[in-house]
């Protein structure tokens, strides 16, 4: 089951480990010659750029992935055996996700 918040947590964590050394290396690449300076200025930039942007993209990728993953459209049919005819029902997913799943035939997606 797809839960928001871990998965924002996820992309967090992923986006600080690797965000504030990419822009840092970024940097230090636009420098003509290396410095302690520059190297302090790159970490500062690589941090700014992390605290404006990680959070942010967490969040609204996490909500755009939960979004469609509940809003998907399944289309499909149930064939059931056991008597001596074949019985077939189709399965639609509605409009509203919150009924998918809690009406006959319906296939829910949680």
């Amino acid at each position: 089951m797809l839960k928001p918040n871990v998965l924002q947590q996820q992309l967090a964590d992923l986006f600080h480990n690797t965000i504030p050394t990419t822009f840092e290396q970024a940097y230090l690449q636009m420098l003509p010659e290396k410095s302690e300076a520059g190297d302090k200025n790159a970490k500062a930039f690589g941090k700014l750029i992390d605290d404006m942007l990680s959070d942010k993209w967490a969040e609204t990728i996490a909500q755009s992935i939960d979004y469609y993953v509940k809003n998907a459209q399944i289309f499909g049919t149930i064939i059931t055996t056991g008597s001596p005819t074949t019985q077939m029902a189709m399965v639609n997913s509605t409009p509203m996700p919150v009924t998918n799943g809690a009406i006959p035939n319906t296939l829910g997606i949680k």
